[in-house]
Parts: structure tokens; C-alpha cells; sequence
């Protein structure tokens, strides 16, 4: 059985990327690790959306 996540978090300003960056990589490389995992990507889009 696969699942599927997709999420989208809107910042309220440049002070907070650093932070969100911070635990974002390591949430990411958290899920890499985890036993059946097969694909992800950390992407931006426009106006501080990730």
C-alpha cells in the first residue's frame, strides 16, 4: 500500500525561512531514511510557498 502526502506551507516573511529550511532538510532526510520509502522533493513556489 503507498501513500501519498502533499502539503503546502505559506510563510509570513523572510525571517522565518531559515527556521522552516532548518527542520524542513531535516524532516526530509528523517523520511529518506524510513523503511519503504521511494521518492520526495522539497520544492518553493511563488511569494514564500513551499
Amino acid at each position: 500500500m503507498s501513500w501519498i502526502s502533499l502539503t503546502r506551507l505559506r510563510l509570513r516573511g523572510w525571517r522565518f525561512v531559515p527556521g522552516f529550511a532548518w527542520y524542513a532538510i531535516r524532516s526530509s532526510r528523517q523520511a529518506s531514511r524510513a523503511a519503504g520509502y521511494r521518492d520526495g522533493a522539497l520544492l518553493n513556489d511563488a511569494k514564500l510557498t513551499f
